[in-house]
């Protein structure tokens, strides 16, 4: 883990004279200690220092103040602010959640993983071949450097993707274009969340191994596959299936196996206990019915679709789920939705984008 540096405890003052209290009290302010709720002494000067410190700790290990948690991440925005008010009190606090932060981040695959889904979605919304070009080289050694279990290699690779795409080279800063990265969850939110348990429901073996190469992850996606089509389950019938497709896809291009893998067996998991029920439905019939408006249909498809509709209406009030969920995947081929549920998810792994050695590290 990333050292944990507290503030040295306030010395006693050796003399009682009021001019000593009075210099005291001008070079130190009263602030709420936020790790014990009382309020303490602190000395300016020991503010100033912790500031320096957490800023070269986070340097030194290549923790980028985005990896912290969000209420940290979002204060730190306003520190110049705080700094140039001389609000040292907002200050302190800001410094001692760093450390706090610090001191429980520890840069293994955990850490990597979630950092890596975090930036790669950053990276597809960058426009500039130029840049385009870099963010992917450098996303596809990262991935490299992942699966060969070199985190720390990993994350300096992730933290020259940040700078790429927003063109600042400092961890210390929250870059301003993060803000423009809203995907609706939030400027910094990461993949749909997958949890440690779904991903070894999917997987039993491979889901508890923690790595992955390219035959497994081809393996685990013709099973997925397989299961999608045999179910008739489409990444949009479960919550976050449609994110999911997306980040397996990017994963795959990237060559980016343990994170793909994780992915695709959590969608495993999710198609296989997915209920077929109302909501589900619904789901469907509204996708139909917005496509069918965005794209149009020629006469006969018009007829078609409109035979499909009552059949699958007929069914749904007699609750036959199944047979509507049928009966609409008939209907979202015909306004163009991918003609099997599996085309959702690449059929192999891609390795178009090797890793180059030049760009392993800063």
């Amino acid at each position: 883990m990333v050292p944990q540096m507290g503030f040295a405890k306030e010395r006693k003052a050796k003399t009682k004279t009021k001019a000593a209290r009075v210099a005291k009290t001008a070079a130190s302010v009263e602030c709420v200690d936020p790790s014990s709720g009382n309020k303490a002494q602190v000395r300016i000067s020991e503010i100033r220092e912790g500031l320096a410190r957490v800023r070269r700790a986070m340097q030194k290990h290549g923790v980028h103040i985005l990896d912290l948690p969000a209420a940290v991440r979002d204060r730190h925005v306003n520190l110049d602010k705080f700094m140039e008010a001389e609000n040292w009190c907002s200050v302190y606090s800001q410094v001692t959640d760093i450390e706090g932060a610090l001191g429980m981040t520890k840069i293994d695959q955990a850490f990597i993983t979630a950092k890596f889904a975090r930036v790669e979605r950053w990276g597809r919304k960058v426009t500039e071949p130029a840049t385009n070009e870099k963010v992917g080289r450098l996303m596809a050694n990262a991935a490299a450097q992942l699966a060969d279990g070199h985190f720390e290699k990993a994350n300096g690779l992730l933290n020259n993707v940040i700078a790429a795409i927003f063109a600042i080279n400092d961890v210390w800063r929250v870059p301003a274009g993060i803000l423009d990265l809203d995907d609706g969850e939030g400027p910094v939110s990461g993949a749909e969340q997958i949890t440690k348990q779904e991903v070894e429901e999917g997987c039993p073996v491979l889901g508890k191994s923690g790595k992955s190469n390219s035959e497994e992850f081809q393996k685990t996606l013709t099973k997925l596959r397989i299961l999608m089509n045999t179910r008739g389950v489409r990444p949009m019938d479960y919550k976050g299936g449609e994110k999911l497709a997306i980040d397996l896809q990017n994963y795959a291009r990237l060559a980016a196996y343990w994170p793909a893998v994780r992915i695709a067996c959590a969608m495993l998991a999710r198609t296989n206990q997915i209920e077929i029920d109302l909501g589900v439905v619904q789901k469907r019939f509204l996708r139909a019915k917005n496509l069918k408006e965005s794209r149009g249909l020629g006469a006969v498809d018009e007829e078609r679709f409109k035979e499909l509709v009552r059949a699958a209406s007929d069914q749904i009030m007699k609750r036959e789920f199944d047979a509507a969920h049928r009966s609409l995947e008939t209907l979202l081929v015909l306004v163009g939705e991918p003609a099997e549920p599996a085309d959702a998810v690449p059929a192999e792994p891609d390795d178009t984008l090797p890793a180059e050695p030049s760009d392993t590290l800063p």
